[in-house]
This record gives structure tokens, C-alpha cells and sequence, in this order.
């Protein structure tokens, strides 16, 4: 199923508009809502989608009927206005409305929501993001919503500040030594023109890994794992020919995981 089987439906006369909707599965481009639908579930799948592919909503249609929204009116006068008052920034969500015939033989509307995928990541009035999965609207927890402004290419993850980074956790002898290949004589300034350090003093998340003595405290996945293998085929599994005493996992700040997992020229300056 497509939009474009979707907006088909949506062009049929009042009396087979709402069963085909019906007969449609909703999927990752297409929800149904009741015409009793709170606005911040409507905001959510707004939401959802734009943070998505985008997609189309139909309020009016419950599981197995056509209702319409007639009956409903004061809040579909509300709904029309939840992309701009409970989403932020405001999703592009083009709204329509279709005559449609009830259940009940009584001709009434749906009201439709064309929503655009958005290159930015939207919330909710109530600081929320949400994606559209599949048949679901899922929740995003802190981390999935940062990566999802990540893959949206809205921020660096080098300068998401790292606040929990304490001033003694960095390692001074290293911060002056980069300050020196460079040729400053201020290693604290030249931190914060790089972006490394805010003016507040807070760390960057870049700052953290490259100069605090232990990142991976914050940052469990910063290492550098050196694997050998025997032969000239890596193989899977059980056939995997792996070294078990050529695995090795190095930590520390990444000037020191480079310099020990790929020693440099003696002629060239090393941050120690």
C-alpha cells in the first residue's frame, strides 16, 4: 500500500470513499483515527510521520466503521489546529476534508491530513518525539531522538555537550601537548575556539573523548579494537579464523588509542 492507493480511495464518490479506506491496512504511510480523537494523540502521530516518511491520516473511521465527524464538530475545530499549537517546530500537515457516507446511510465528512517528511526532527508541545514504525506510532526514548537529529544531519555529535565531564576529569598533560603541536600558548582558549569547551566551561562530547583520561566512563563504545586473523580469508562463525590472542581492545583518550593502535613515525609530533 501506497499513498498514491490511498489518495485513489480519497477521490471516490461519498458512498465508497469510507469502505475503501476501511479495506486499506494501515501501515507506515497511512493511520486511521476516530472522530473522538484527543488533539495530543493526533499531535503524536503528526509527529510520527513527519519525523517519517510522511503519510496520510483519515479521522472519521474507526476499526470496522465510518463514522464521520459531523457528529464531532467542536473537536475537529480543535484538531485543526494541533500542528501549529502542539507540535514543534510546526509539522507541514495539509488538511482536506471528503464527503463520506456513515454507517448509518447519513452523509458526512472525514477530515484528512496530508503530513510532509520533514528533514528536521518535530516534538511535541510536551517535549516528545515520536516515529512511525510500520502500523505504530512508537515514542522515542533520549538516545533514539538523538540519533535520529543525528541521521537528519540537524546536529554534530562532536558538540553535544557532555555536562557530567568534571574539569579533573581531563587530562591536562595531553590538553597542553595539543596545544603546543598546534602552536598555541593558551590550551584553555584554544579548547573553547575549537568547540571543544563552552564559554560556561562545559565539555563537548569531541572534548571528552579526545582529552578526558577515561571516556569510555561516558562513552562505553569509544574503543579501538585490533582483531588478526589467520590466513587470508576472515570466514563467519565457527569457521571465523580469528586469533583469540590477537584481540585486543585499547581505551583511553583517542590521541592515545591512535598512537597505540597505529604507532606514527618517531619524526612526527605525538600527543602523549
Amino acid at each position: 500500500m501506497s499513498n498514491r492507493s490511498i489518495g485513489t480511495a480519497l477521490q471516490l464518490p461519498p458512498d465508497q470513499v469510507g469502505p475503501a479506506l476501511l479495506a486499506e491496512p494501515e501501515d507506515q504511510w497511512y493511520e486511521r483515527k476516530g472522530p473522538r480523537v484527543r488533539p495530543q494523540a493526533l499531535a503524536n502521530a503528526l509527529v510520527g510521520m513527519a519525523n517519517a516518511e510522511g503519510g496520510i491520516i483519515v479521522v472519521g473511521l474507526s476499526d470496522t466503521e465510518v463514522e464521520g465527524t459531523a457528529r464531532q464538530q467542536a473537536n475537529v475545530n480543535s484538531l485543526h489546529g494541533v500542528a501549529m499549537d502542539l507540535t514543534e517546530p510546526p509539522v507541514r500537515a495539509r488538511p482536506s476534508v471528503v464527503r463520506c457516507i456513515r454507517a448509518d446511510g447519513v452523509e458526512d465528512r472525514l477530515l484528512v491530513f496530508e503530513v510532509e517528511p520533514s528533514t528536521l526532527v518535530h516534538f511535541t508541545n510536551k517535549d516528545e518525539a515520536y516515529l512511525r514504525v510500520g502500523d505504530s506510532t512508537r515514542k522515542l526514548s533520549f538516545q533514539q531522538r538523538q540519533e535520529l537529529i543525528y541521521d537528519k544531519g540537524e546536529s554534530s555529535f562532536d558538540a553535544t555537550p557532555a555536562p557530567d565531564v568534571r574539569p579533573e576529569d581531563l587530562d591536562y598533560p595531553l590538553v597542553k601537548n595539543y596545544a603546543r603541536v598546534v602552536g598555541s600558548t593558551d590550551h584553555m582558549k584554544l579548547m573553547r575556539v575549537r568547540g571543544l569547551v563552552s564559554k560556561d566551561g562545559v565539555c563537548s562530547a569531541g572534548g571528552a573523548l579526545l582529552f578526558t583520561k577515561e571516556p569510555q566512563e561516558w562513552y562505553p563504545s569509544a574503543y579501538v579494537r585490533i582483531l588478526r586473523y589467520r590466513g587470508n580469508e576472515r570466514g563467519t562463525g565457527r569457521d571465523q579464523h580469528l586469533d583469540a590472542d590477537e584481540d585486543v581492545r585499547i581505551s583511553g583518550p583517542i590521541p592515545r588509542m591512535l598512537n597505540e593502535a597505529r604507532p606514527e613515525p618517531a619524526d612526527r609530533p605525538r600527543l602523549r
